[in-house]
């Protein structure tokens, strides 16, 4: 048997790399891609994130309440230009659906199917000469309205 050059045909898959990772799929186009094996996947990271601004923004609307247990919560219910639409409102109850997450000291609920809809998001606050709002940058979202609180999937 003659030696190899350690190239191999396209689709043919390589030995673990020792490090618990396997070639993937786009290997054989040059791309330096691997598969991690599932229990490699970070589980307590948070699905979502949120901004300085937008938990200062968090911040003062509770304490303008004057209820410091008060959370932001954000919901994904259907309906809205693009079949979803974003609600924000706050709450200082939760149920057991939902999961709080705390971000620069302001706390924000969603329950687990909006948490679903929203994984990978970031939460915003922005002000301009036209408006200031609560902004989600949304991974998921295929396709948005102009108004920026609908999305498709």
């Amino acid at each position: 048997m003659g030696q190899t050059s350690g190239r191999r045909a396209p689709g043919q898959m390589a030995e673990s790399q020792g490090n618990g990772t396997k070639p993937g799929v786009l290997e054989g186009l040059g791309v330096n891609h691997y598969i991690r094996p599932m229990n490699h996947i970070a589980t307590d990271a948070p699905s979502v994130s949120m901004t300085a601004s937008a938990a200062a923004k968090v911040a003062k609307l509770v304490a303008g309440e004057g209820n410091p247990s008060l959370m932001l919560r954000l919901a994904v219910s259907g309906g809205g230009c693009s079949g979803y639409s974003y609600g924000f409102s706050l709450d200082d109850a939760t149920t057991a659906d939902d999961k709080v997450l705390e971000f620069h000291g302001a706390k924000l609920v969603i329950d687990d199917v909006s948490l679903d809809l929203l994984k990978g998001s970031e939460i915003d606050y922005t002000e301009d000469l036209l408006a200031s709002s609560f902004r989600i940058t949304n991974p998921n979202a295929k396709s948005t309205c102009g108004c920026g609180t609908s999305f498709a999937v």
